[in-house]
């Protein structure tokens, strides 16, 4: 017996079929032993047991379209990895220069050399510049009877000498405490400071 073929996707069926095993379309009235013209019959064998879906379509049902991908957002996911990632090896790998004030050692110059503090030397600091820090420093009474520090003063450029304790007694042998408040520049300075005292 010749096959019914389905008017709207062209697929073969047997004789007595009234749906068509391929799309579900039902085959009433439909000439049987020759194919629709311009009908494109589906490719491949029918499905076991025939069309189980909703008309319109053979085999199973399409699968859902898929999702445009969101291409300028993984875009952006990856530009923001690679940031945070060199952001952190800069940061382990890459060492940071910050200002910085490193007053190797207070030289004294004295023109009438009081208390014998021409050339003395004492230890400096390390700090952030700017602003102003406090200074103490152990003055020994190295000459016979008392010595008095009346001034103090700073040559070194970027520095100022402020609020001393003056004028200090320092009597033969003995310690006394100059305190000052010593104002710092405003940029890095590595090196020794000055002292001017009379």
């Amino acid at each position: 017996m010749a096959s019914r073929f389905c008017t709207q996707c062209g697929g073969p069926n047997p004789p007595n079929a009234t749906f068509c095993q391929y799309c579900g379309k039902p085959l009433a009235g439909a000439p049987s032993g020759t194919p629709i013209p311009g009908a494109v019959p589906p490719s491949g064998a029918a499905p076991a047991g025939g069309w189980t879906g909703p008309p319109g379509g053979y085999g199973a049902p399409p699968p859902p379209p898929r999702r445009r991908s969101h291409t300028l957002l993984r875009i952006f996911a990856i530009l923001i990895g690679i940031v945070l990632v060199a952001s952190i090896l800069v940061y382990l790998f890459v060492p940071v220069s910050t200002p910085n004030v490193d007053v190797t050692v207070f030289v004294f110059e004295s023109p009438n050399n009081i208390c014998n503090l021409s050339g003395v030397e004492y230890y400096g600091f390390n700090t952030t510049p700017g602003g102003a820090v406090g200074v103490e420093l152990n003055i020994t009474g190295n000459t016979t009877g008392t010595c008095t520090i009346a001034t103090l003063t700073t040559t070194t450029p970027g520095f100022s000498v402020s609020g001393a304790n003056l004028p200090l007694a320092v009597p033969e042998n003995t310690n006394e405490t100059l305190v000052f408040n010593l104002g710092l520049p405003n940029g890095s300075y590595t090196g020794n400071v000055t002292l001017v005292a009379t």
